[in-house]
């Protein structure tokens, strides 16, 4: 991962790249805060707990928002860590910045913008197009906890 803006704590970097290797199955747990908020596209759409252990799955899969069966170009549930598996999978790299940014083709973002210290996870500029850009937002209580995860995806 890089650093897309130079702005962002070394307790933020250091959890998103917690994160990013919890996902790829070579870290057992993130630190968090019990249930965490899960968001799509600034909509809350319920909390869950991040599963633990080696063998625990690596998914985070939420309801859309308002009840419906499709968000951007994804069926429901959207697993909100599936931006990260596909950029690993297709060995993408990723930055991160300190604040919510446009996300080309994405549907307008909903709700209060996310709370508490932020650090904000997207594919690097050349992979940026209507059918790959996300932006994975990890919100934290200060402590290094991860207290929610808001996805928005593009919608080719």
């Amino acid at each position: 991962m890089s650093d897309g803006s130079g702005a962002v704590s070394a307790d933020l970097v250091r959890l998103a790249h917690d994160v990013v290797a919890y996902v790829g199955g070579t870290r057992d747990s993130v630190p968090h805060t019990g249930e965490i908020e899960l968001r799509i596209g600034g909509a809350r759409v319920g909390t869950a707990t991040l599963p633990t252990g080696p063998s625990g799955p690596r998914t985070l899969n939420a309801a859309c928002p308002h009840g419906q069966s499709t968000y951007a170009a994804a069926v429901c549930p959207v697993d909100l860590f599936g931006p990260i598996k596909n950029a690993r999978i297709n060995n993408v790299g990723l930055t991160y910045a300190p604040d919510v940014a446009p996300i080309l083709c994405a549907p307008p973002r909903e709700g209060p913008p996310p709370r508490g210290s932020v650090i904000v996870l997207r594919p690097v500029e050349a992979w940026r197009t209507c059918a790959s850009d996300f932006e994975l937002v990890l919100m934290s209580d200060g402590h290094g906890r991860v207290t929610g995860i808001d996805l928005t995806l593009s919608e080719p």
